[in-house]
């Protein structure tokens, strides 16, 4: 309630608005998010807070026993060590296939800053690079970095992008509000890419428009959504118009899936879908789950770091269908604590999509085996959607944050590759000197194909 209050202005006789602002280093950015004079006067705010503090229950509902899970018939599960020469422990916040190389990137946060390494197909390290952050995203045409400038939460813009080079690397964009994802895309139809930068921030943060200006220098050029909790950017033709068109989902307080859809000179935006602020939004796929040719949303709500985490009823996976018109309404509800990220493809080689998903903010007794799910889907006599879960059991000091699907094996078929971010954070940080040998900065979850 206090922190409700002091977005209306009402700071209460303990704390006064210079607490929310933090320190002069931040105070700037801040500052639009607190106002000096209150838009609430006391007498409603009163009311408001007896609504909150009468109605809300005495405790949280129980979540529901998870479904069981038979073992996971379709991988197996190969752990993969950056080597004893690397001191930092596998606290990884980045993973990509490079389907053009057969390679696979792999940011951490590290003890002084952040690394950059690069394996082959097989898992073995073929480079090493530190970054001055946690490396969050890389563009795989071009070999921009994104960088987060800082892993825990914080309103100082730190991140960057860079171009790394042979002998130097440049930094194309610096001062940015921790920013999780990038990508390129026409939304003006101009014929020049534009770079979207998710900048999640904490309580700061936008999704913003960059161009190269002259002598090859960067600047910001507008703001498509002026807010924090920008995490995930997917391209895909949403209106049927021949032109791909940006779809952003935002968690952290106004928690939505928001469409900028491709116009001449301009974009058009459409909220698709809006969530409750406590949702925990987390990720979002884009497939056609039913068939009809229409695309399909898939996203999945489990973050649970802003305070103590207790697990929630409503965390999970959901598929969100299209009904040809670009309106969306939930399909499909799978109960899943601390959903945090999700994959979607025709994993089994039926014809149909099937979903891989990872959860991070897992209760304690269900870590070892709840942190990774297979969900093969199935047929239903009702028609409607039916998934067997199935999964594996997870070693101790695997914590799961990021993922990525391809053909690392080059078989013909998906396999997947889960990040190990080796500590759980509520719980507080393993120390960086940990033996990182016995721990594995990633898995290969090697398809088995048809079963």
């Amino acid at each position: 309630m206090p922190k409700m209050g002091a977005f209306l202005g009402q700071y209460g006789t303990v704390l006064g608005r210079s607490h929310y602002l933090v320190d002069g280093k931040t105070s700037r950015f801040l500052a639009p998010l607190y106002p000096v004079e209150a838009t609430i006067d006391s007498a409603d705010w009163a009311l408001l807070q007896e609504y909150y503090l009468t109605a809300a229950p005495e405790t949280a509902p129980l979540t529901p026993d998870p479904q069981p899970v038979r073992k996971m018939q379709q991988f197996t599960v190969r752990p993969i060590y950056a080597g004893a020469e690397e001191s930092d422990a596998p606290y990884t916040t980045l993973i990509k296939f490079d389907a053009g190389r057969g390679q696979i990137v792999v940011g951490a946060a590290g003890q002084q800053g952040g690394r950059l390494r690069t394996f082959s197909g097989q898992g073995k390290l073929l480079s090493s690079e530190r970054m001055g952050s946690a490396p969050s995203d890389i563009d795989l045409g071009n070999g921009r970095v994104l960088t987060m400038g800082s892993l825990i939460p914080n309103d100082l813009p730190r991140g960057q992008v860079l171009q790394p080079g042979k002998d130097s690397t440049l930094v194309l964009l610096d001062s940015l509000a921790r920013p999780v994802e990038m990508l390129r895309i026409d939304l003006d139809r101009d014929g020049t890419e534009e770079l979207i930068v998710a900048e999640f921030g904490n309580m700061a943060g936008g999704l913003n428009v960059y161009l190269p200006g002259p002598g090859g220098n960067w600047q910001f050029v507008r703001s498509l959504r002026q807010r924090s909790g920008a995490i995930r950017l997917k391209r895909v033709d949403l209106d049927g118009d021949g032109w791909e068109d940006l779809v952003a989902l935002f968690g952290q307080g106004d928690e939505a899936v928001v469409a900028f859809l491709s116009r001449p000179g301009t974009t058009e935006t459409k909220v698709v879908l809006r969530f409750p602020p406590s949702y925990g939004s987390s990720d979002l796929e884009i497939a056609d789950l039913n068939g009809d040719g229409h695309p399909d949303l898939v996203c999945t709500n489990g973050d649970n770091f802003d305070y103590p985490p207790f697990p929630k009823t409503y965390h999970g996976i959901r598929i969100y269908e299209n009904d040809g018109a670009g309106n969306f309404s939930e399909a499909f509800f799978f109960h899943f604590d601390g959903a945090y990220n999700v994959e979607a493809a025709d994993f089994d080689g039926d014809g149909d999509i099937d979903l891989a998903a990872l959860a991070y903010f897992v209760p304690d007794h269900l870590r070892p085996t709840h942190s990774f799910v297979y969900l093969e889907h199935t047929w239903s006599l009702l028609g409607n959607y039916a998934f067997r879960p199935a999964g594996f059991r997870k070693a101790d000091h695997l914590h799961f944050l990021t993922m990525d699907q391809g053909d690392v094996d080059q078989d013909g078929d998906s396999d997947l590759l889960i990040g190990n971010f080796a500590t759980y954070l509520p719980d507080g940080v393993v120390p960086q000197g940990s033996a990182v040998d016995t721990l594995p900065a990633f898995l290969i979850l090697e398809n088995q194909g048809g079963k």
